[in-house]
C-alpha cells in the first residue's frame, strides 16, 4: 500500500516504543521480511513483562502471523490457542476478531477451508466492532488464501479490501 513508507518513517521517530515497534514488525511482516519482523517482534516482547505478554492480544496475533511465516505450525497454534483463550474470557467483538484472524492464518498451513472459513468470522467480527482496517486485513487474507481457488471471489474481496483501506486513508 502507497502509506507503508510514511507509517514505517512515523513508526521508525519513535522506533523505541513498544508499538512502534509492533507496527514496524507488522510492515517488515507483510513484506515478507521474516527476519526483521521476529527481530522487533522479540525486542518488544522483551519489554513486557510476562503476564502483559500472556494478555497482548495484538502481540499475540502477530507472533502467529510470524510463525506461520516460518512454518511453525506448534508455535503458530500455541500462540493461537492462548489468544483464543484472552477472547472467549473477554467475549469482546474485537477480541473474537482477532482470535478467528489468528485461527484462519494458523489453518492456511493445513486446511484452506478452515482458513476460509475462520477468516471470514474474523471479517465479520471486526465489522461488529466497527473496526474497518482488520476487517480489511482479514480480507487480504482471505483473498491471498482464495488466489488459488476462486479467483473472482479473490479479485471482489481485494476490491473490497481497497475500498476499506481507501475509506480508512480518508479519515
Amino acid at each position: 500500500f502507497p502509506y507503508t513508507t510514511l507509517f514505517r518513517s512515523l513508526c521508525r521517530s519513535c522506533e523505541w516504543h513498544e508499538g512502534a515497534q509492533l507496527c514496524l514488525a507488522e510492515i517488515a511482516w507483510d513484506r515478507a521480511d521474516t527476519a526483521r519482523a521476529r527481530e522487533l517482534f522479540e525486542r518488544r516482547r522483551r519489554r513486557l513483562a510476562a503476564e502483559v505478554q500472556a494478555s497482548d492480544a495484538v502481540g499475540l496475533e502477530l507472533g502467529v502471523c510470524l510463525a506461520v511465516a516460518e512454518r511453525d505450525a506448534g508455535c503458530a497454534t500455541e500462540l493461537s490457542q492462548a489468544l483464543g483463550k484472552l477472547a472467549v474470557a473477554a467475549d469482546t467483538p474485537a477480541l473474537l476478531g482477532r482470535a478467528r484472524f489468528a485461527a484462519g492464518v494458523v489453518a492456511t498451513l493445513r486446511d484452506p477451508q478452515t482458513a476460509r472459513v475462520a477468516l471470514e468470522d474474523a471479517v465479520d467480527a471486526f465489522g461488529s466492532a466497527s473496526m474497518p482496517f482488520d476487517a480489511a486485513r482479514a480480507s487480504v487474507a482471505l483473498a491471498r488464501l482464495l488466489e488459488a481457488s476462486d479467483r473472482s471471489e479473490a479479485d471482489a474481496l481485494w476490491e473490497r479490501a481497497t475500498a476499506a483501506f481507501a475509506a480508512h486513508r480518508a479519515r
